[in-house]
């Protein structure tokens, strides 16, 4: 687990600097272009967005996005129903917790890569091509006919329901009882066009349940207990793997248009 969280935090400190640095690079290129064409002394000054179309959007929110879904939990232990007979006072676990499907809100920030692989190029690749009329890297394309694949990855954080209990008992659900955090890779999430209205994402995570519902000491299944009423069992917090699917419902990440 630890492995893994060490390698999401490596490859965003390495993919955000090298997206940062080929921006800072054009803004300096832009700068320079300038500075020739008017006869002035090249110094490198950063461009202005709003008047230069050759200078690149450094909105930092630009990856920032957020969406709605479902997601799949790893069965977390506990129990998931327990009666006790009022006379003889024995417990009987009636249900057992299992893997369980929740409800999802999320926020993923993502850098957008490129896929080349229907013309024999690199599987995955940071966008090089600089476009002046989006002032932001995209995939590679020959104008006309043909783009490179392009999708997203990064990490997320989401809140999650209760698990759906489909016997239709609600008693001690709550609207958001646990998060998860992890990775997750979309498709369609930096077009340009009406397309950019419509996305989905899938990720992989860990899950943190807050409401996991376990016998309480010295309370066993099929045994009398001596504790009051209603406190037989008690929540804990555990953690767990979970995948999500999820369909982008807000992102604020679009570039203005060039003047």
């Amino acid at each position: 687990m630890n492995t893994f969280w060490k390698m999401c935090a490596a490859l965003c400190l390495v993919t955000s600097s090298q997206v940062t640095a080929r921006a800072q690079q054009t803004q300096q290129d832009a700068t320079a272009r300038q500075q020739q064409l008017t006869g002035q002394k090249t110094t490198v000054t950063p461009c202005n967005p709003t008047t230069d179309p050759h200078c690149p959007d450094m909105n930092p929110f630009r990856g920032l996005k957020f969406g709605l879904g479902v997601a799949y939990s790893s069965s977390l232990g506990g129990v998931g129903s327990v009666s006790v007979d009022p006379t003889t006072r024995v417990v009987h676990v009636t249900k057992q917790n299992a893997s369980a499907a929740r409800g999802v809100f999320e926020a993923h920030y993502f850098w957008e890569f490129c896929n080349a692989t229907n013309r024999g190029g690199a599987f995955i690749y940071i966008p090089s091509h600089y476009d002046t009329s989006t002032r932001k890297y995209e995939c590679w394309t020959d104008n006309a006919t043909y783009k490179d694949v392009s999708f997203g990855m990064g990490p997320f954080v989401s809140l999650n329901t209760s698990p759906f209990d489909t016997s239709g008992s609600s008693s001690g659900a709550k609207l958001f009882d646990s998060v998860g955090v992890g990775w997750m890779i979309g498709l369609n999430a930096f077009p340009t066009g009406p397309s950019g209205l419509h996305s989905l994402n899938f990720g992989v995570g860990a899950i943190i349940d807050t409401g996991v519902k376990v016998l309480s000491p010295g309370v066993m299944d099929g045994l009398p207990t001596t504790l009051p009423a209603g406190t037989e069992t008690r929540l804990v917090t555990k953690t767990g793997f979970m995948a999500l699917l999820t369909y982008k419902i807000v992102d604020i990440s679009s570039p203005s248009a060039a003047p």
